[in-house]
C-alpha cells in the first residue's frame, strides 16, 4: 500500500537520543500542513520507484505521551535539525504549490475550488481597562 512508515522506532526513556538520531537520517519525507485540516506529504530527497517513504512520527508518538519540555543537548540539536527541515519543506511547499492549496482551502470551506469563502466578520476592537 501507498504508507509513510518512520524509520525507527522509540523504545522507552532512555531511546530517545537512538530514535531520534535513526529516524532523522532514515526520514526522506515529512508530513506538512496543506491546508485547515489537510496535511501532506513532501519529499526531502528523491525516492525511487518501490522505495519505502519513511518519515519521523517523533518519540512522543511511540512512547504516547507529551513532547518533553527539557532534554539533553545531543536530542535538542536533533529536534531542531529536523523542525528545521520541516519548516524549509512546509515554506518550499507553500511556494511552489501556494495556488493549488488555496483551492484546497476554498474546497474545504465552501465545497468549490473557484468559490473565495466569505469575509470574516470584523471583530469590534476591545475597551482596555474595566470599562
Amino acid at each position: 500500500g501507498h504508507l509513510v512508515n518512520d524509520g525507527a522506532a522509540c523504545a522507552g526513556d532512555d531511546d530517545v537520543e537512538r530514535y531520534c538520531a535513526e529516524s532523522l537520517a532514515r526520514s526522506n519525507a515529512r508530513v506538512v500542513p496543506l491546508c485547515v485540516p489537510l496535511m501532506g506529504v513532501v519529499l526531502s530527497q528523491d525516492v525511487g520507484a518501490g522505495d519505502e517513504i519513511l518519515t519521523s512520527y517523533g518519540y512522543d508518538a511511540w512512547l504516547q505521551r507529551p513532547l518533553e519540555t527539557s532534554h539533553s543537548q545531543s536530542v535538542d540539536e536533533l529536534l531542531q535539525k529536523s523542525a528545521s527541515e520541516y519548516a524549509g519543506l512546509t515554506m518550499m511547499a507553500s511556494q511552489r504549490y501556494g495556488d493549488e492549496f488555496k483551492k484546497m482551502a476554498n474546497f474545504v470551506k465552501t465545497g468549490d475550488v473557484d468559490k473565495a469563502p466569505a469575509p470574516s466578520p470584523k471583530k469590534k476592537p476591545r475597551k482596555s481597562g474595566f470599562g
